[in-house]
């Protein structure tokens, strides 16, 4: 089965990507949920989740989101979680360490987020800190809605690409590519699944695999870790270093 998908279900959008002159790797993952899973899910959510209107960690607005899984840890309704785990443990964490070397990857956060009319429409273009790898699975029929998850490599709209995504489809990629929501007509609803490296990493809100690229002269991992040393640690110093680092890195992470 992961032949199946790797072979034949999974377009990779490198291309389009590599248009916009940078280099990710980024996975179109055609019914990985397939229908009947995804309609159950759904309906299991809108059923039993609350959508959370407490503010958006990436631009303080209303999240409306509700958690399933928590720095690994099964805190949605029952009946969810085990809707989840075919998912999870035979489809997500396999082709994480198929297509993205994620090889002792864990589960560490599970969402579901609604763009509803009159309540959240976006979510600006950001990276996924705290995650070496992100799937985000359509909970929604596409002719719901117009708009929707997009990539955006650089910060030009002319690098923005829309990822078309229906019922069950799934977008896997790395820790390195900026991404955003826009939805501009319907309603639009999304599981979102956050991978860390390994349990410890999750249970102790670690991203190591930040520093690791920096090092090695990534310079969107200097512009993260410069980040996460600010915001979660307050360590000004190693902030300054490795902002300073990026002076001498061509191109700058803000421009890649």
């Amino acid at each position: 089965e992961m032949e199946d998908h790797k072979l034949h279900r999974c377009t990779t959008w490198g291309a389009a990507i590599k248009a916009a002159g940078i280099d990710h790797d980024a996975y179109l993952l055609r019914e990985l949920l397939p229908r009947p899973e995804a309609i159950t899910i759904a309906d299991l959510a809108m059923e039993h989740l609350h959508f959370s209107t407490s503010p958006d960690s990436v631009d303080n607005r209303p999240a409306h989101e509700d958690y399933i899984i928590a720095r690994g840890q099964e805190c949605g309704p029952a009946s969810l979680v085990r809707a989840l785990q075919p998912l999870l443990s035979e489809r997500v964490l396999p082709m994480a360490s198929e297509l993205l070397g994620i090889r002792s990857g864990q589960v560490c956060t599970a969402l579901v987020r609604r763009y509803l009319p009159q309540a959240r429409r976006m979510h600006p273009a950001h990276f996924d800190a705290h995650a070496i790898c992100t799937v985000v699975v359509s909970l929604s029929e596409a002719h719901q809605f117009k708009g929707g998850l997009y990539v955006q490599p650089s910060p030009t709209l002319r690098a923005r690409r829309y990822v078309p995504l229906k019922l069950g489809d799934a977008f896997m990629h790395g820790y390195d590519l900026r991404h955003g929501v826009r939805v501009t007509e319907g309603a639009r609803m999304s599981l979102v699944i956050w991978l860390k490296d390994s349990l410890v990493s999750c249970q102790n809100d670690l991203s190591p695999w930040y520093r690791e690229a920096a090092i090695a002269g990534c310079p969107i991992a200097m512009y993260n870790l410069a980040l996460q040393l600010f915001r979660d640690h307050g360590d000004h110093a190693a902030t300054a270093e490795w902002y300073t680092c990026l002076l001498y890195t061509s191109p700058s992470p803000r421009d890649s």
